[in-house]
């Protein structure tokens, strides 16, 4: 059957919304290893931002045998700063549960510029953070987080919206874990090769047919339930080995911001902090942007 053909599905309860490189893809693993739980696939559907004019029964395909779920979403980190998609997604359900999830805004412009070079949309002699976030102003303005919360927080208010920071998912996984359960509604007794994993980290294959076998390997592990087995095998040592010298980290590949860089984007980003904190009622946000405009001010 072709796609666009395909019948509609469940309506979806809630939305992942970013921001992008902030473990986003974290929360969808973690939910979709849930029981009671049915999650898109692909995650990333794009639907509200960029393919709304495929209209509801497209989107809803992609939930098709999830009628018996008790929480039905997906997660596309382009809604968070896209004002249509707000709009959109509160047309369709005002009834949204949105998750949230933010983490330091400087780093989170570093990791988000590495993606832009893992993904071949940066190449050439020069490929620092300046150059590339010279050429790319979404670096910035994803990063402005009370802007784009803020229009959330009219539109479904904050009973709605939960806030995950991935420094505390870093810290405490399952904690977080629970927390975004109990907003879902869901039982937090459930367990995930994922909650100890970082996702999407900014590595390359050195030879990229490595690449796609390792990655063809491991997803056609986990769709057969036996993702735990890979994940225990990469830690012996001789596979541990082999999959290192075969990853490069891009950290290592793209020089770390320039000091005066990070000075005056925590310069530029303070107005946007302050009102964060006070949005989200928190003057212990784990970032060194945060503390670094708190001592500022003390």
């Amino acid at each position: 059957m072709n796609k666009l053909s395909k019948p509609r599905g469940a309506k979806p309860t809630f939305l992942g919304v970013g921001a992008q490189k902030c473990a986003s893809t974290w929360v969808h693993r973690i939910l979709d290893a849930h029981p009671s739980v049915r999650v898109s696939d692909p995650k990333e559907l794009d639907f509200f931002s960029c393919y709304f004019d495929r209209g509801y029964g497209w989107y809803e395909q992609f939930f098709a045998g999830a009628l018996d779920a008790v929480a039905v979403g997906e997660t596309s980190p382009s809604y968070f700063y896209n004002e249509a998609a707000v709009e959109r997604a509160h047309a369709y359900n005002p009834d949204f549960k949105i998750l949230v999830c933010l983490r330091d805004p400087v780093e989170r412009m570093y990791s988000n510029h590495l993606h832009e070079v893992r993904k071949g949309h940066i190449a050439g002699a020069d490929l620092s953070f300046e150059a590339g976030m010279a050429l790319n102003p979404m670096y910035f303005h994803q990063s402005l987080y009370a802007r784009h919360l803020k229009k959330w927080l009219a539109a479904f208010g904050a009973e709605n919206i939960l806030v995950l920071l991935q420094e505390d998912i870093a810290r405490d996984p399952r904690a977080e874990a629970a927390r975004a359960c109990a907003f879902l509604g869901i039982d937090a007794d459930f367990d995930s090769e994922f909650f100890d994993r970082r996702a999407n980290e900014n590595v390359v294959y050195r030879s990229p047919a490595i690449g796609a076998v390792y990655g063809a390997i491991g997803g056609a592990a986990r769709a057969v339930g036996m993702g735990g087995v890979i994940r225990w095998a990469k830690k012996t040592d001789g596979v541990s080995s082999i999959w290192s010298a075969a990853k490069e980290n891009l950290r290592e590949r793209v020089a770390p911001m320039r000091p005066e860089t990070i000075v005056a984007l925590r310069a530029d980003l303070a107005d946007d902090m302050n009102a964060l904190s006070a949005l989200l009622n928190r003057g212990d946000l784990p970032w060194p942007t945060w503390r670094a405009l708190t001592e500022k001010a003390a």
